[in-house]
């Protein structure tokens, strides 16, 4: 792509390619352990919305969805200002909804938060989207902590 400057000047650009770089929030309502476990309120919030506000939070350039397949959970994403995807009720994990959602979402990179990460340290996050930045020729990143 050419790229005219002032002063007559210009500059050829070849193989510039901006990355696209989003965060997705798979949530359901089944838990065996303890149900609607993301509705739970913590400080008057659910401990999901908690968690999409510190992802947000964390990097607010980049787009954050949550997916789910609870007509509950739409309604208060809504709430809350969320974007959502309503997926099928027929994933049998977090991943499969995910792979549901890539479709529409189209991204290069998912950074995927679950729904009960509501202590998720928000620098850590912009630590993961600046090496996915910096290294997008990799497939897969992680983030791992010491405990």
């Amino acid at each position: 792509m050419q790229v005219e400057l002032p002063g007559n000047q210009s500059i050829l650009i070849v193989g510039c390619y901006q990355i696209k770089i989003g965060i997705v929030i798979p949530v359901r309502l089944e838990s065996k352990r303890l149900p609607e476990k993301a509705l739970i309120k913590f400080l008057g919030k659910t401990m999901l919305e908690h968690v999409w506000r510190r992802t947000t939070y964390a990097i607010p350039e980049i787009e954050t969805v949550i997916v789910t397949d609870s007509t509950k959970i739409v309604e208060l994403c809504k709430n809350f200002g969320a974007k959502f995807l309503l997926t099928s009720k027929s994933h049998i994990n977090a991943l499969s909804r995910i792979g549901e959602a890539a479709q529409k979402l189209n991204w290069d990179f998912y950074i995927v938060v679950q729904a009960d990460e509501m202590l998720i340290d928000p620098e850590s996050l912009r630590i993961l989207h600046d090496s996915i930045n910096n290294n997008s020729t990799k497939s897969f990143f992680n983030l791992v902590t010491s405990l």
